[in-house]
């Protein structure tokens, strides 16, 4: 992929030369100059213009005039400027372009994650575009449950065993919302992300694919069995059964489930805004509270106390499939 060369403008529509990926991640269509591990790229019919484009090109060591800042990142009104150093830049722009600047010597895919990642989780934001939670979601009965949680909490590792228990992937890290009645959740389309020790405990080693740079251990499942189900992934959007915010039970506690009454459930999911400091570049665009609103006035939210240990994994499975099947 070191070949792809920039892109020209042309009548308002960005041309990029090279290989080409097309994806359907989030309720976005992009156009990609760069590979996104573990997803399946569709044929390019020519027939629908991309929402997003990412592909290699310059970016400024810094923004003009940034509004807000954080650890190696800027922000303006249309951008978002992302330094990571010993890796490249990566600069989001005005809702619809991710450019890619990897630092000499750094693979242009290596990036990639990056820009599945964050990037696009900036572009939704500059959007507007629905409510974006840091969650992973299962098809269970018909509907979708979302598990909310920082990284390393384990989201990964609850879908992957949810969907060995019969379920069907709809997002892995990043649950796109339309807080609509019924209000629906859009599919990631990417590959299912697990560490190490998720990957031996579920015996899934021989469909490990590619190391994600910039997540930990994690690698990602192959594509098209990228989870541990047979259950094909969703192609629309899929109505939403509940919200399950995950937190760790120490010692020997029993796994649990409580519906959160709508003032904390309206907190904990203000936390569980993917790229929560960057949503709050763009609030006007964002719009949280009342998206949330919105959504809390049809979906139930629950705290989801579980043990952290594998061994007692199955615990937490059996406690979300008995609901599903009470909700169902």
């Amino acid at each position: 992929m070191e070949n792809l060369q920039r892109g020209r403008r042309e009548d308002n529509v960005l041309h990029v030369r090279g290989a080409i990926f097309i994806y359907r991640t989030s309720g976005l269509l992009v156009r990609s100059g760069v590979p996104f591990a573990g997803a399946v790229s569709q044929r390019d019919t020519g027939r629908n213009r991309p929402d997003v484009i990412v592909m290699r090109g310059d970016c400024p060591a810094s923004l003009d005039a940034p509004r807000h800042r954080g650890p190696c990142w800027a922000a303006d009104d249309r951008h978002l400027l992302l330094d990571l150093p010993g890796i490249g830049r990566l600069l989001a722009a005005d809702g619809e372009r991710v450019t890619l600047d990897p630092a000499p010597g750094v693979p242009v895919d290596d990036m990639a994650a990056f820009a599945a990642g964050i990037g696009l989780s900036a572009i939704l934001h500059q959007r507007g575009t629905g409510l974006v939670l840091q969650a992973s979601a299962v098809l269970l009965d018909g509907r979708a449950h979302l598990f909310c949680g920082p990284p390393g909490s384990g989201k990964s590792t609850l879908a992957a065993a949810l969907c060995h228990a019969g379920g069907g992937l709809v997002a892995d890290d990043r649950c796109v919302i339309e807080p609509a009645e019924p209000v629906l959740v859009h599919p990631e389309g990417l590959g299912l992300q697990l560490r190490s020790d998720a990957l031996s405990w579920l015996g899934l080693e021989d469909r490990a694919c590619t190391p994600v740079r910039g997540r930990g251990a994690k690698v990602v499942l192959a594509p098209p069995e990228d989870t541990p189900s047979t259950v094909p992934r969703p192609a629309a959007p899929v109505p939403v059964a509940s919200i399950q915010v995950m937190a760790d039970i120490p010692g020997d506690g029993m796994a649990m489930m409580t519906r959160l009454p709508a003032l904390p459930a309206a907190q904990l999911l203000l936390n569980q805004i993917h790229a929560r400091r960057l949503a709050l570049a763009w609030p006007a665009r964002v719009q949280p509270a009342g998206r949330i609103a919105a959504v809390l006035n049809h979906v139930p939210v629950y705290r989801l106390d579980r043990p952290r240990d594998l061994r007692r994994l199955g615990e937490t499975v059996d406690l979300v499939l008995a609901m599903s099947a009470d909700m169902a």
